[in-house]
């Protein structure tokens, strides 16, 4: 069997684009971010399984896909979106941060992980992990999270998708 090679997709983690325009996080939504902070909180350490709750919870349209393994989808055309190892790598991890937003982490406070509105100070998501990658994701998730139901309650309608970092699927495709 020949090796496939990976290459980034211009997938935003963010959200789903339509003809009509983005997808809008609604009330359900922002609960499905915050079940998935609280179990990126209580984790022992990284899994695939938490991964692809993460991936499925910030890209609902990977719902659409059919499922391969934990975190590996199957598009129509064959090739494969594969969800980034957002609990063990810090670096996938601090792609679900929002655009403008700074994140705090002190190791004394067992872990701790807060994510600052662009103004820098007011707290607006939080994790607690021993494991950096679990917490932050986990303060990434509820800042989202916080941000789709402020945008709902200010009469904005939750216009456009939360931005997030540089946050990418990558997708395996055969070939040399």
């Amino acid at each position: 069997m020949k090796p496939r090679r990976f290459r980034p997709a211009g997938l935003s983690l963010a959200g789903l684009w339509r003809a009509e325009g983005p997808a809008r996080l609604g009330s359900r939504e922002a609960a499905d971010l915050n079940a998935v902070a609280d179990l990126c909180d209580g984790a022992i350490g990284p899994s695939r399984e938490i991964d692809t709750r993460i991936a499925l919870a910030v890209s609902p349209h990977l719902r659409l896909l059919a499922s391969v393994a934990p975190g590996l989808w199957a598009n129509p055309d064959g090739s494969r979106v594969r969800a980034p190892r957002y609990s063990s790598l810090s670096a996938a991890a601090l792609t679900l941060v929002p655009d403008s937003h700074s994140v705090e982490f002190n190791p004394r406070a067992g872990g701790q992980v807060e994510i600052l509105g662009p103004d820098g100070r007011r707290e607006i998501g939080w994790g607690r992990n021993r494991h950096f990658p679990l917490a932050a994701a986990a303060a990434a998730l509820r800042a989202r999270a916080w941000l789709a139901s402020a945008r709902t309650q200010d009469g904005r309608s939750n216009e456009g998708p939360i931005q997030a970092g540089a946050g990418v699927i990558a997708t395996a495709q055969a070939g040399p």
